[in-house]
């Protein structure tokens, strides 16, 4: 029996962001600054008479009415807890079972400034809006087992049966300023402004069975099946600022139940033969799915009711060869492969198919297929004594064969892979100097990544995040013994920007877009013990 348990605790600040497109190019003030200042503006005279309050009275003045709108606190915390526990049992000499026992809490909170910018923004039609941002709170909880029972048939066969269980549940409180054009969501409704109180659960459980068989001393085939049941309910509630009377606009989610069921069935099938000691060639086949579910922020009862979307597959063909070369000092390995998606899970550009009044969306459906195929090399050599050298490459290309144009907008007019680069490589080495029994080992690493397609606006056209390249290094001492080290790191020492998410409200509603941006360089030391 192993047993392991955790508990973590932690408070910091939001990862950083920066306006990519603006109406207002005042607004965009580089790479390295943002005007974000975590207070939802607003327009008018009540807007610059609780801006005099804050002024006079600091933090201490009254919270807001709806309408209105308080500085809130960018601190991000997140607190949980959770054990697993791993049985393994000798049933006899050739049979025996495992069971994995999981379970997982926590509770996060952060708040969002989800325009990046100062005060009241413009829309592209110059119309006064604004979107503030938010509170969010979240209680998050998760359970899971899994029992394998492993069985020896024989010297050349072996086979393995099992089934899990996974029970979740989520709740999550938000008090949200999202304001865009009062009047055009939900006519008459004025600002969007909001409490959301709701309530997620999920249920998954699969059974699985594989078997490996030696046909020959160099032939070997892997055969298994998995099938999988999960259901996703969505309770929502949406009230106004006093978190009790139903919102004038989105009141209609309240009490709203989207029920999401599917099931699957995958396969694989895999042959290896070995060629000789050190090379292997193996082919592949294999089936996969990302889990259906239901949209997790509409606007309207339709969205909730009619926005659940089945689950997304992919069929994998696959070869590829793992060798051993040079006298056993260089590590090669390489693989091609094939996808076919179908189903594929997209945002929806316009909620009106839903039966919905204009105005914003974020469901999501299935309505995609595509291809793509690719290959990767990785390699660790070791051309001499305490020199090592490692590296790899993968390209990857991407082609829609069917897009919904009913629910989805830019897809398809560009075949690239939504937020998946086409090329990415990196390259490492490290060195070993042996100084009177201690050693020191000095290492560096250099990574690229290339630029990922997120969208193809109307106005903007097609949008990238840019490519980045990152250099690592760093220094390690060891003792003679091995149980004591000290590493200096030095990361992103080129202070490259990288640009790792993307979100666009340019074209319409507040005119503009934002790009979650990676770590800068950072230095950090370790000291480690083992006993």
């Amino acid at each position: 029996m192993n047993l392991a348990a955790e508990y973590l605790k932690q408070e910091q600040n939001p990862s950083a962001a920066r306006r990519k497109y603006s109406a207002n190019p005042n607004y965009i003030c580089g790479d390295e600054c943002a005007y974000a200042n975590y207070y939802s503006g607003d327009v008018g005279p009540q807007h610059d008479f609780y801006r005099t309050l804050g002024f006079l009275f600091g933090d201490e003045f009254p919270p807001l009415a709806q309408g209105g709108s308080a500085p809130q606190d960018p601190e991000q915390t997140f607190e949980g807890h959770g054990f697993q526990v791993n049985l393994d049992i000798d049933l006899t000499d050739n049979l025996q079972l495992q069971s994995i026992t999981s379970y997982r809490e926590f509770n996060v909170t952060f708040e969002t400034d989800d325009d990046w910018g100062p005060e009241v923004d413009f829309n592209d039609a110059g119309v006064p809006a604004s979107t503030g941002g938010g509170e969010n709170d979240i209680d998050y909880e998760n359970f899971s087992q899994e029992i394998r029972l492993n069985w020896t048939v024989s010297d050349s066969m072996y086979a393995t049966v099992g089934a899990f269980y996974m029970d979740q549940t989520t709740d999550y409180w938000t008090k949200q300023d999202i304001r865009t054009l009062p009047g055009i969501i939900f006519p008459g409704a004025g600002s969007l402004q909001f409490i959301g109180d709701d309530s997620i659960t999920l249920d998954s459980w699969a059974v699985f069975a594989s078997t490996i068989i030696d046909v020959t001393d160099n032939l070997t085939i892997t055969a298994g099946i998995r099938y999988t049941e999960e259901s996703k309910d969505y309770d929502w509630g949406r009230f106004e600022w006093d978190n009790v009377t139903s919102h004038c606009g989105l009141g209609g989610l309240n009490g709203v139940v989207s029920e999401y069921e599917g099931e699957e069935t995958d396969y694989r099938l895999t042959v290896d033969y070995r060629v000789s000691d050190d090379v292997m060639l193996y082919a592949t086949y294999s089936t996969g799915f990302k889990g259906g579910g239901v949209t997790a922020r509409p606007f309207h009862p339709n969205d909730a009711i009619y926005g659940t979307f089945d689950p997304e597959s992919v069929d994998n063909y696959e070869v590829g060869a793992k060798m051993d070369l040079l006298d056993r000092t260089l590590r090669l390995n390489v693989a091609a492969y094939f996808y076919e998606y179908s189903d594929q899970q997209l945002p929806v550009s316009d909620c009106t198919v839903f039966g919905n009044p204009p105005g914003p969306c974020a469901a999501w459906q299935n309505a995609g297929d595509g291809e793509a195929q690719g290959f990767e090399v990785e390699l660790n050599w070791s051309p001499v004594e305490n020199l090592a050298i490692d590296a790899a490459y993968s390209y990857y290309s991407f082609e829609w064969t069917d897009v919904d144009l009913d629910f989805v907008a830019g897809f398809g007019a560009v075949d690239d892979a939504f937020a998946t680069p086409e090329n990415q490589w990196n390259v490492g080495a490290q060195y070993t100097f042996d100084i009177g029994g201690s050693t020191i080992t000095p290492r560096v690493d250099v990574s690229y990544t290339d630029e990922r397609f997120v969208g193809n606006g109307a106005i903007l056209g097609p949008l990238y995040l840019e490519d980045y390249t990152y250099v690592n290094a760093s220094i390690a001492w060891r003792n003679n013994e091995g149980d004591l080290s000290v590493t200096l790191y030095g990361k992103n020492l080129t202070d490259e920007i990288p640009e790792l998410g993307y979100f666009s409200a340019y074209e319409g509603l507040i005119g503009m877009s934002y790009v979650n941006l990676g770590t800068q360089r950072e230095f950090a030391i370790s000291l480690r013990k083992d006993f």
